[in-house]
């Protein structure tokens, strides 16, 4: 089965923090050939990447420096757009930079990081239309882990915007439950697997109430390991057919390859 993760980090040039040292790469330090040596280990073919500089600092300055690396290794590396509502005609521009002229398909939002709720945001919602013209086809928010992004807030964004496909990231972590229970609600919300908590039974639920085609794989690395989060899909009780659409399949269909 091929494989390919949704859900990875472009961290490389920001300064390493000691406590971070117990990671398997420092997210604070991976490279581009970081990422490609992890992913030739452990059998993933491409991966989608998000800028930990265009989160945290600056989405342009982090999105240029993205694109290098995509540009160097166009075969195994995907970027994801990120933008700020924020800084909302800034983000326009980019949108309209890295969608309409580079040809990127995705994009994030941190509404966690970037301090503001994700169904409360007039800025986001200008945004939105703006993807909807541009014809992304993924949209990542967080999911979890605080009030900005709820899984029951989320949903409500999503209601919005029925031509956007939603990514809420990590199911959710610990609020698995709910996000699933929402897309069962709102046709256009998928979840991936990355770095979630996975509560025994967690994806196995989730394709019995939303089938498999709404699930997609990712590892959240450097943040969390390969073969772990493999080893959820790989090495669950569902079906083949099921296995083979999560871990590879669904994220396949989204990018149009």
């Amino acid at each position: 089965m091929e494989i390919l993760d949704c859900h990875r980090h472009a961290t490389w040039g920001i300064q390493t923090p000691d406590e971070y040292d117990e990671y398997p790469v420092s997210p604070y330090s991976a490279t581009p050939e970081d990422h490609i040596k992890s992913m030739d280990e452990a059998g993933i073919s491409k991966g989608a990447l998000t800028s930990w500089l265009g989160i945290v600092y600056d989405f342009r300055e982090g999105d240029e420096d993205l694109k290098k690396a995509v540009d160097k290794h166009p075969n195994r590396l995907i970027p994801y757009c990120t933008v700020n509502p924020r800084w909302r005609e800034e983000s326009i521009h980019h949108l309209r930079r890295c969608i309409g002229e580079y040809g990127w398909r995705l994009v994030k939002i941190y509404p966690i990081g970037h301090d503001y709720l994700i169904d409360e945001c007039p800025s986001l919602d200008i945004l939105a239309e703006e993807m909807i013209k541009l014809g992304v086809r993924d949209v990542m928010t967080h999911g979890g882990l605080g009030e900005s992004t709820r899984p029951w807030r989320i949903g409500r964004f999503a209601e919005r915007f029925p031509d956007l496909q939603i990514h809420m990231a990590h199911t959710a972590v610990n609020e698995w439950y709910d996000a699933i229970d929402w897309c069962e609600k709102v046709d256009n919300l998928v979840i991936d697997t990355s770095g979630s908590w996975y509560w025994y039974g967690e994806f196995d639920m989730a394709v019995e109430r939303i089938g498999p085609d709404r699930v997609l794989f990712g590892t959240d690395w450097p943040c969390n390991y390969n073969e772990l989060n493999i080893s959820k899909i790989m090495d669950s009780e569902l079906s083949q057919s099921s296995k083979r659409r999560i871990i590879g399949e669904n994220f396949k269909r989204i990018l149009g390859l």
